[in-house]
C-alpha cells in the first residue's frame, strides 16, 4: 500500500470498519461449532475447547494447524461482515508475538515462523475474498499486562523488544497498528524500533511503513486526578503531542482501545481542552464491551457483548461531538454481526448510498 493513498484513505474517507481481536469470537463461536472436542493446543485440557487468555491470548493459535484454519475462519467471518463501500481493516493476529513474551514462553526462537504464519493465514483469507478495499495491519501489543503500566518495559528495553516482531512483519502489512499500551514510554521504544526497521528496508529501496497508536485510559471515576489519563499517568493529549513532535513522519493516526464509553469521551475531552487541535489525528476508538451498563450488554454466542443498536448510538453519538472519529471497530468482544450492522447503518445513510471508496 502506497503511504500517499494510505493517508488519503484515513483523511477523506467518511467510515472505515475495523476488524480485529479474533480470540474470543474464535474461543466461543467458531470452536465449539467446528472444533468440539478436539486439542487445537497442547495446554492440558485443551481438548475441552480454546480459553483465549494470557500470556499471548488468540496468538497461540497460530503454533497448532486447526487453531490456524479456526482463526482464517475468524478473519473471514469478519471480512464478510463488509463489503467494498466503505475501506476495511484487517487485523493480523499478531498482537502477543512480541520477545519478550514469546521468550517468556520459552518459544522465542518460533518467532519469526509464528508471526509470518499468521501474516499469511489473513494474506490468504482476503486473497480468496477478492475484495480491494482491504487494509493489513500488523496490531503489535505491548510486552507486559495491558492494564497495568507498571509491567511494561523501558524505552531503550522496548525497542529491543519489539524490532523483531517488526522487522519479520514488515513486508507483510499495510501499515503497524501499536495498539492497547498503558506506557508512553514503551511506546516509544516500539516507534525507535519501526524506525530502525523502517531504514532498513529502505536500503532495499521498499517503502518505510507507518504506524497508527491507541492508549489505555483510566476508567475509574473515583479517581479524580488520574480518570480519562493514560494508565501511566500521562495526559492524553500530553502523550499524542510528545509522540507527535517526534514521530510526526511515522504517524497515521492516534486513539484510545479497550476502554468504556465514558472513559474515551473523557479522555477526548481532555484532549480538547489541552489543545483542540490535536482531535484531528484522533480517528481510532475501541471500547470494550463488558465495561458498559450491564443493562445493555447482550449475549451471543455466549459472549459478553454490546447490542447492536447500543454500539451504533455509540458511535452516532461520539462522533457528533468528535467528528473525526472514523474508525469503527469490531474488537473487544464485537462481532461480526455488529460489524454488519454497523456496515449496514451507514451504507443505509442517504450521504453513502451509491458512493465509491476511495481507490
Amino acid at each position: 500500500m502506497n503511504n500517499t493513498l494510505l493517508r488519503r484513505i484515513f483523511e477523506e474517507e467518511p467510515v472505515i470498519m475495523g476488524n480485529g481481536c479474533t480470540g474470543v469470537y474464535v474461543a466461543k463461536k467458531i470452536i465449539p461449532e467446528k472444533f468440539k472436542g478436539q486439542a487445537l493446543t497442547d495446554r492440558e485440557g485443551s481438548a475441552d475447547g480454546f480459553e483465549c487468555r494470557a500470556p499471548y491470548w488468540s496468538f497461540e493459535l497460530n503454533m497448532f494447524p486447526q487453531g490456524q484454519i479456526a482463526v482464517r475462519q475468524a478473519h473471514k467471518d469478519y471480512l464478510d461482515a463488509t463489503t467494498d463501500l466503505f475501506w476495511t481493516i484487517m487485523s493480523m493476529n499478531v498482537f502477543r508475538g512480541n520477545r519478550r513474551i514469546l521468550t517468556n514462553g520459552h518459544i522465542a526462537s518460533r518467532l519469526e515462523e509464528l508471526n509470518r504464519i499468521a501474516a499469511h493465514n489473513l494474506e490468504h483469507v482476503v486473497l480468496e475474498s477478492g475484495r480491494r478495499n482491504i487494509l493489513k495491519v500488523a496490531t503489535i501489543g505491548p510486552g507486559g499486562d495491558c492494564y497495568d503500566a507498571s509491567s511494561c518495559s523501558s524505552r531503550e528495553s522496548a525497542s529491543k523488544m519489539h524490532y523483531d516482531q517488526l522487522k519479520c512483519l514488515q513486508p507483510f502489512a499495510d501499515y503497524f497498528q501499536f495498539e492497547t499500551f498503558p506506557s508512553v514510554e514503551e511506546l516509544k521504544g516500539a516507534l525507535d524500533a519501526l524506525r530502525r526497521v523502517n531504514a532498513e528496508y529502505q536500503k532495499l529501496g521498499l517503502e518505510p511503513k507507518l504506524a497508527a497508536i491507541n492508549f489505555v485510559l483510566n476508567k475509574n471515576q473515583e479517581d479524580k486526578e488520574d480518570y480519562g489519563k493514560v494508565l501511566d499517568g500521562s495526559h492524553p493529549g500530553a502523550a499524542i503531542e510528545g509522540i507527535l513532535k517526534e514521530y510526526q513522519d511515522l504517524i497515521l493516526y492516534a486513539g484510545f482501545n479497550c476502554t468504556p464509553q465514558h472513559a474515551v469521551i473523557e479522555g477526548l475531552r481532555k484532549v480538547r481542552t489541552y489543545d483542540k487541535r490535536l482531535l484531528s489525528i484522533i480517528k481510532d476508538v475501541h471500547i470494550n464491551p463488558t465495561d458498559t451498563d450491564p443493562s445493555k450488554r447482550h449475549s451471543i454466542h455466549g459472549i459478553d457483548s454490546i447490542a447492536s443498536t447500543e454500539l451504533i448510538q455509540f458511535y452516532e453519538t461520539l462522533r457528533e461531538e468528535f467528528p473525526a472519529v472514523k474508525i469503527l471497530w469490531g474488537c473487544c468482544g464485537v462481532l461480526p454481526e455488529q460489524i454488519k450492522a454497523l456496515h449496514d447503518h451507514y451504507a443505509g445513510k442517504a450521504e453513502y448510498k451509491g458512493r465509491v471508496a476511495l481507490k
